[in-house]
């Protein structure tokens, strides 16, 4: 069989099962595969897509309720947003002073909670759903490479829940801690100041064939993410070829089941620190990615806030009731290299 029609064929992910996923993403095995493969279109999750452009995304986030572009509609179909946790309100990414200096950095994301739209998760239940939710980074190396981390978690959001937690929340906790944190070996390396992030969120059938790629994938690999209510893998540190390899992989899987779109869009660049050059800036702390209408008719999120007292990580708005819109929170962190 050649090469090409192995990767096209559903049995490498048996082979998967039995071989360490590092097997898959040699180099030479991602370039032989990239040659072939160089007017394919990004997959399904988009893992190789086109970063979104800057000014375009920036001019969206700026708009008012009112005003002739806004989110509503928008290609973004979330914003991502910082908490001042000191002053106990939301900033958009262009707001934001960077206070790291100059430096390598690593990244490491933590998740909080999820919260699902009512009417999504009605939708979702009907269709016996749970979460795929996507957090990928990109980075410059080099001048002219980049490595991406990619980390899937398949999140059951129909798990029992305190009787003090609303329906639509899940909160990510492992063992008795707060919060999963997404890690692999190496870790996300940011070593020219800026990196892209991407966030996907799809529904996928509980028992379906992606329940099985997952339980194959997190096994075969050596950073597996597991918690109270999720589990899912991370691939550290892929190359160009290795990234479009494992984004066919997944697209050959995605044709057996169709994946229920939540969140899908491209990767957007941030600057880390003062030196840094991009149009979206990162400070460490917590941050939520969330629905771009929501964040259109709160004129984003003004006067919300996240709930740390009960370290529910609900987000609340004006009046401290728990919104109605789909929402991750993320704590990102930013060590020295």
């Amino acid at each position: 069989m050649h090469r090409r029609d192995l990767l096209r064929g559903a049995g490498v992910f048996a082979a998967i099962g039995s071989t360490e996923l590092s097997t898959f993403l040699r180099p030479e095995f991602g370039a032989a595969f990239a040659a072939e493969n160089r007017q394919a279109k990004p997959g399904v999750l988009g893992l190789t897509g086109v970063a979104q452009p800057p000014e375009l995304v920036a001019s969206i986030y700026k708009s008012r309720p009112g005003e002739n572009r806004d989110l509503q509609g928008s290609p973004l179909p979330y914003v991502y947003a910082f908490y001042d946790e000191n002053a106990k309100k939301f900033i958009s990414p262009l707001d934001v002073t960077p206070t790291s200096p100059e430096g390598a950095y690593t990244l490491t994301s933590t998740l909080h909670s999820f919260n699902i739209k009512s009417s999504i998760q009605s939708q979702f239940a009907k269709l016996q759903n749970q979460v795929q939710l996507g957090f990928n980074a990109t980075a410059p190396v080099t001048n002219s490479d980049n490595l991406t981390w990619v980390f899937m978690n398949a999140i059951n959001i129909f798990l029992a829940k305190p009787a003090d937690q609303p329906a639509q929340l899940t909160k990510f906790t492992s063992g008795a801690n707060d919060g999963t944190t997404l890690q692999v070996n190496p870790k996300v390396s940011i070593p020219k100041g800026t990196v892209n992030l991407q966030v996907t969120a799809f529904g996928q059938r509980k028992d379906g064939p992606w329940k099985k790629f997952f339980d194959i994938i997190a096994g075969a690999v050596k950073s597996p993410i597991i918690s109270d209510v999720s589990k899912g893998f991370g691939i550290p540190g892929l190359a160009t070829e290795a990234l479009q390899f494992v984004d066919h992989v997944i697209d050959v899987y995605t044709q057996q089941e169709k994946l229920v779109t939540l969140w899908q869009t491209g990767s957007l660049e941030f600057a880390v620190h003062k030196g840094a050059n991009a149009r979206f800036k990162m400070n460490p702390g917590l941050w939520t990615t969330v629905d771009s209408d929501y964040a259109q008719t709160s004129n984003f999120l003004e006067g919300h806030t996240i709930d740390l007292r009960f370290n529910s990580f609900r987000i609340l708005d004006k009046q401290g009731k728990a919104i109605d819109a789909s929402y991750l929170v993320t704590d990102l962190k930013l060590d020295s290299a």
